[in-house]
């Protein structure tokens, strides 16, 4: 039976390696080169050359603007870093402990790589295993392991500063730029799950509104999972029939319900991810770059730099941070909203500012944290 399985697992993989190589996710020609003066691994040959292989398993491209993000970095990493990379497509959970078992059996990869921001209890599940094979799991936290490194973007970053826009807008005192808005005062936010990392992205879009317009009111609801369109759809039809005239949140493929209701009722929509962008709805985006993190990973352990525990990165490392691209503002938003982003995103980098763990401590850190001109 055991070996039955592996066959068909090995099927599916050279079926999912096949696709990745004839260019349906845009790998380049050819996947296989040699790292130069790498001391990544145990793979140095006698001429100081390091013949390093890397396996990535993510979502299916295509299916979410994160999984594309983790799709566009791998790209990068195999064509700038001359590193040969297998891209290994899993349709749900089930599939990444399934490809990861056999391709830490497999033997032939230095790194293993897994972006998925639920996939810290599964590599946990055969880790152990395999001690001697490294893995770094990305925008997802785990510790403890020897063998595990993980990286994530720090959670109430994301949207800090696209918070700190609306915060400026939603009054209505732009209205002859931003059209949409109104003077309610009103912000909506679907939030993905009562978790933790949840609440904590909710917190810092509420935090950037509330430094900028500490009176501004901001409906926070919990969609209950992050594949659930339709309740984010009622969820924002809602808070906009209550006034709100922005409305974003962190509740995954759920943010094409909360664009379905924007285009609804005629209100801005910010997204999560530069692909879920609309150029007729969307006023801005709350990036996080998750290409820029398995960029990263790649790189430090090409550098000889990966060592287990967990990462965060954020504003000042360029992962975090709010874009136009894509957006109704593509052409730039007035001078002087913009000079007060550029300082509150250059205040956060120089440490005078620091998010609020949870949507809980909110209105307390406002109270102690105000926007000043400078």
């Amino acid at each position: 039976m055991k070996k039955k399985l592996f066959a068909l697992v090995a099927m599916l993989l050279t079926l999912c390696m096949a696709l990745t190589a004839c260019g349906g996710n845009n790998t380049g020609s050819g996947n296989s080169t040699t790292n130069n003066g790498s001391n990544a691994g145990d793979t140095t040959d006698e001429g100081g050359d390091s013949a390093v292989k890397i396996a990535v398993c993510g979502g299916k491209a295509g299916s979410t603007g994160f999984t594309d993000e983790g799709i566009a970095g791998t790209d990068r990493a195999r064509e700038e870093l001359g590193v040969e990379i297998d891209y290994v497509e899993c349709e749900d959970n089930a599939a990444y402990e399934t490809n990861g078992r056999f391709l830490s059996e497999s033997g032939e990869y230095d790194l293993i790589i897994f972006v998925n921001s639920q996939i810290g209890d599964i590599v946990s599940l055969f880790c152990d295993e395999y001690p001697d094979q490294k893995y770094t799991v990305v925008d997802c936290k785990l510790e403890g392991k020897d063998n595990v490194r993980s990286v994530s973007a720090v959670n109430g970053e994301q949207a800090f500063l696209s918070g700190v826009l609306c915060g400026l807008i939603t009054t209505g005192e732009y209205q002859d730029v931003f059209p949409m808005t109104n003077t309610d005062n009103v912000l909506c936010y679907a939030g993905g799950m009562d978790a933790p990392t949840s609440r904590e992205g909710a917190a810092g879009f509420m935090a950037g509104a509330k430094y900028v317009n500490p009176d501004v009111e901001i409906q926070y609801t919990i969609v209950g999972g992050y594949n659930d369109p339709a309740t984010a759809k009622e969820i924002s039809l809602l808070g906009i029939d209550q006034g709100a005239d922005i409305v974003t949140g962190n509740c995954g493929s759920g943010i094409m319900g909360v664009l379905e209701a924007c285009k609804e009722r005629g209100a801005y929509y910010i997204a999560t991810s530069p692909s879920d962008n609309d150029p007729d709805q969307s006023l801005c985006c709350s990036v996080k770059k998750t290409d820029v993190l398995v960029y990263n990973e790649v790189k430090t352990f090409l550098d000889g730099n990966w060592s287990a525990g967990h990462n965060e990165f954020g504003i000042a490392d360029g992962v975090c941070d709010i874009s136009f691209e894509g957006t109704l503002y593509a052409d730039g938003i007035p001078e002087e909203l913009q000079a007060i982003i550029d300082q509150v995103r250059q205040d956060v980098i120089d440490g005078k500012i620091t998010m609020p763990a949870d949507v809980n401590d909110v209105d307390a850190w406002a109270a102690e944290n105000q926007y000043q001109a400078q």
